[in-house]
């Protein structure tokens, strides 16, 4: 499975989108970073729980679909082919069976496949899967399903897939960079937690990664609640937005005291200070970069 996901700007620009809470929208970046290569997250409500997120949340990109839910609990993202195109030479098939109650429309965006009314011979057999269309109904449906072509019969063929595959997809799902996170932490975030890792995300970084959120999981283990939300505050105040921002905060006030304010030098102590306020400033970006 793909490590890198992208993200098509005429869905996340629109103003339906950016309408959502911020914290709505980290959950659907979250969601999207961690689906197989089809599109499907078969572990929704264990991310919302990682990233702190409410069901209202997830709710609402249901509402205004975003995503897609099945009765299973399995979720797909409805603009996946728009936002990603894997090469089939890279890409691991999908083992959700729901992807054979999908089709994909004219403009490349997921759509459940339409109920079709079973013949008098088929309504004992075919009452809650969906059925062949009988002799009837085949001209009739002949035109609306034109636009499907290939994307159809791809998804069509998940039934066909050996055992070797299946047995590689699933193996690339448990061994993702996600994966071992989300196993480890699925009931990581108490309230306390889950409320200091909900104001780094939403005070600093909407889309931080496990390694991030990790890093502020030792912190949380060592300084407690008010000391990290404290830190973040300050650290927001300061116009930083890197976890290693709110971790020096942290050992400053255990060095010199919870809140203390950080030592200014005098200009005999730094007769270099723009020097010392660049390097300063090019750590925060290689901290930056170290996160992305």
């Amino acid at each position: 499975m793909a490590e890198r996901r992208m993200f098509a700007k005429t869905i996340i620009d629109s103003d339906n989108f950016l309408d959502m809470s911020l914290s709505t929208q980290a959950l659907y970046f979250h969601l999207a970073m961690r689906a197989d290569d089809d599109g499907f997250i078969n572990n929704p409500k264990r991310i919302q729980r990682m990233i702190g997120a409410s069901d209202d949340e997830l709710k609402m990109l249901i509402a205004k679909q975003y995503i897609i839910p099945f009765d299973s609990g399995v979720v797909v993202i409805k603009h996946w082919r728009i936002h990603n195109y894997i090469r089939k030479d890279r890409k691991q098939p999908s083992t959700c069976e729901e992807v054979n109650q999908l089709q994909v429309d004219s403009q490349g965006m997921y759509e459940l496949l339409p109920p079709c009314q079973p013949s008098d011979n088929q309504a004992t057999t075919a009452r809650r899967t969906p059925c062949q269309p009988s002799d009837n109904q085949a001209t009739a449906k002949r035109s609306t399903q034109v636009s499907i072509g290939k994307d159809s019969i791809e998804l069509g063929k998940s039934k066909d897939r050996d055992r070797d595959s299946i047995a590689a997809a699933a193996i690339a799902r448990n061994t993702s960079f996600s994966g071992k996170c989300q196993d480890d932490n699925q009931d990581f975030y108490d309230d306390d937690r889950g409320e200091v890792v909900k104001a780094f995300c939403d005070n600093l970084q909407p889309f931080a990664g496990n390694l991030v959120l990790e890093q502020l999981n030792d912190a949380y283990d060592r300084y407690g609640k008010q000391w990290c939300l404290e830190a973040i505050k300050e650290t927001a105040v300061n116009g930083g937005r890197s976890i290693q921002y709110v971790i020096k905060v942290l050992e400053r006030w255990e060095r010199d005291g919870f809140k203390s304010a950080r030592k200014q030098k005098s200009v005999k102590e730094s007769a270099n200070g723009w020097q010392d306020m660049a390097a300063d400033l090019l750590e925060d970006l290689e901290g930056d970069g170290r996160e992305h």
